[in-house]
């Protein structure tokens, strides 16, 4: 397998019929934003081969949808994605060239979102990398473009926009659920601790993209930590204070110091000369 460099990353690179496959050792252990970056290089340069291009207005002539009808367009083509490449899936990472997917028919949701990216670009139709995952209890996302905060992110999808040159609407497309339209929100479905998608049913679920370090959670500061120890503490000893425990601890307090008083003159006092 030839080693190559991908986004400033190493990589090996297995051509299967002029078509590439990417095997990335270090994924986990790249930040999401670079992550992101390097899924767009590879969606712009396939969504810029005429192939592609060939691929999408065939969809559209299939569908019978008329020329700068932009949204029926975005749709038939998640439509496409989601019943012509079966989900599936992979131990490890590995990133799929959208001619990659084309030719086997399967890929997780990043080789998905891969195709579905390079399909809208082949055809100008604005598109956003969007992922989603967990912070804390609640179901999140992070769009393309938008400021990042980290989170446990898990899964990864589109936003196309309603129209070239200068959307007015960015629509959700979700590749890997076959049963959902274009605009269907995974964020929105998932209330009450529930979600349609296993890998945001909990933070073990890291497939897909996985966790970088800084997307796990971060631990509370030391201060915080001692913090609570001291208000525990704190808690304690005024449960456990009764009037009487108080007055007997005054007591053996006075007689104590009482009783030491004179061992610590002699101890410490300077002798007379």
């Amino acid at each position: 397998m030839e080693t190559m460099n991908v986004g400033g990353m190493r990589a090996k690179r297995v051509n299967l019929d002029a078509a590439k496959t990417y095997h990335l050792p270090a994924w986990g252990e790249t930040s999401d934003p670079k992550r992101i970056a390097i899924l767009r290089k590879i969606a712009l340069a396939s969504g810029r081969d005429p192939r592609v291009a060939t691929v999408a207005i065939g969809i559209f002539r299939d569908n019978h949808i008329k020329p700068r009808d932009y949204e029926n367009q975005a749709r038939v083509l998640l439509k496409f994605v989601q019943h012509r490449i079966y989900y599936a899936n992979e131990p490890g990472e590995r990133l799929q060239d959208p001619a990659y997917t084309l030719r086997v028919g399967y890929g997780d949701c990043d080789d998905m979102a891969l195709l579905l990216a390079a399909l809208c670009e082949s055809v100008r139709l604005p598109w956003k990398f969007v992922i989603s995952g967990r912070r804390g209890n609640r179901v999140v996302r992070w769009v393309e473009g938008d400021r990042y905060t980290p989170a446990r992110w898990a899964h990864i999808y589109l936003a196309i926009g309603n129209k070239p040159f200068a959307p007015t609407r960015w629509l959700f497309a979700e590749p890997t659920l076959r049963t959902v339209d274009l605009g269907w929100d995974v964020v929105a479905a998932s209330k009450g601790g529930t979600t349609p998608l296993p890998e945001l049913s909990g933070t073990d679920a890291l497939a897909g993209l996985g966790a970088t370090t800084g997307d796990k959670p971060a631990a509370a500061p030391t201060e915080d930590k001692e913090a609570l120890t001291v208000r525990g503490v704190i808690a304690d000893v005024r449960k456990n204070l009764t009037p009487r425990r108080i007055v007997v601890g005054m007591l053996v307090g006075f007689i104590t110091g009482i009783l030491t008083r004179p061992l610590v003159n002699l101890v410490f006092k300077p002798r007379r000369r």
